[in-house]
């Protein structure tokens, strides 16, 4: 299935990439910057790449309002940590540059965010041999054609950004390493509590055990995701647009056998694109370090837990 998946996103990038149009802009780039853990396994190969306008593209949802850009991976060093391994699939990004080495902005200093469409690839890509390459299609949804605009006048160069950042040192890795990675964080367990009504508000209680090694009158920071049953499909509403619990936790004086709890309301789920019904669901509660606070863009992700699975019935 994984197979059919990469050859279904090379054939969708060659239609999207092999030809010229309207909202379209080539960009010349070498020694590509990859931030946090990504970079230690995986660099980007020089050369030209397209940022394209995809209207008309009936494998993407939205295609009319979003801008695409191709990129060729080359595997530098092998990942032999497979909790590590799925981290990466779900915290790598990429940023529009401009000529002067910044990151395109709008106003209140937020960023253009590029979201890589399909994971899959990039996990075989992970777990395949040095010096394999793969092309993974990065996307961004404008809502704004004056942001539309900028991005495409500004836009010289990217970079590739990769949340989950290891606080202390790693390991180097070798076949025999079986924790190649050193977290600063580690979420022990998780359990759900469902039906539960809080300030009048119906909801689903996440009940978890962190452990994480952070410096006096420091905290961490907790968020939810949201996925699918296979636990890697992102949850979209009916807009294609990604469902978040967009309410950030954050705690101090940290126990080890302490138990930590997150409320999620039922009606984050509302307008999720799902059939009427009961279903199985999955969510990822995601540690940040304290700076998700001061300031989004410059956060770094400690741990994640793994998926866990929610029942919701939708009316």
């Amino acid at each position: 299935m994984k197979k059919i998946l990469v050859i279904l996103v090379a054939v969708i990038s060659f239609f999207l990439f092999s030809s010229f149009g309207d909202n379209e802009k080539t960009l010349s780039v070498s020694n590509v910057a990859i931030s946090g853990e990504l970079g230690k396994y995986v660099k980007v190969v020089d050369g030209n790449y397209i940022l394209k306008h995809l209207k008309g593209v009936k494998d993407i949802a939205f295609s009319n309002k979003t801008l695409g850009i191709s990129v060729k991976f080359e595997l530098v060093n092998k990942i032999y940590d497979e909790k590590l391994l799925q981290h990466l699939l779900y915290v790598t990004y990429i940023y529009p540059v401009d000529s002067k080495g910044m990151r395109v902005e709008i106003p209140y200093k937020e960023y253009f965010q590029f979201e890589l469409l399909d994971s899959n690839i990039l996990e075989e890509l992970l777990q395949g041999k040095v010096g394999d390459t793969a092309d993974l299609l990065f996307i961004w949804r404008w809502s704004n054609k004056d942001h539309l605009n900028k991005i495409m006048t500004e836009t010289t160069n990217f970079e590739v950004v990769s949340r989950y950042k290891s606080v202390n040192k790693t390991v180097s890795p070798t076949p025999n390493t079986t924790d190649s990675i050193v977290s600063s964080a580690k979420i022990d367990s998780v359990w759900v509590e469902q039906d539960v009504d809080v300030n009048g508000e119906k909801g689903m209680v996440i009940h978890f055990k962190l452990q994480a090694d952070i410096p006096l009158n420091n905290r961490v920071c907790c968020s939810a995701s949201f996925f699918q049953k296979d636990g890697k499909t992102s949850l979209k509403d009916n807009n294609d647009k990604e469902i978040s619990e967009d309410k950030i936790t954050c705690y101090s004086d940290l126990a080890k056998d302490d138990v930590y709890h997150y409320f999620v309301p039922l009606s984050l789920f509302s307008n999720a694109n799902l059939s009427k019904g009961s279903q199985d669901l999955t969510f990822r509660i995601v540690i940040f370090d304290d700076s998700v606070v001061k300031d989004v863009s410059k956060f770094e992700i400690l741990t994640y837990s793994i998926p866990v699975s929610f029942r919701y019935t939708k009316q």
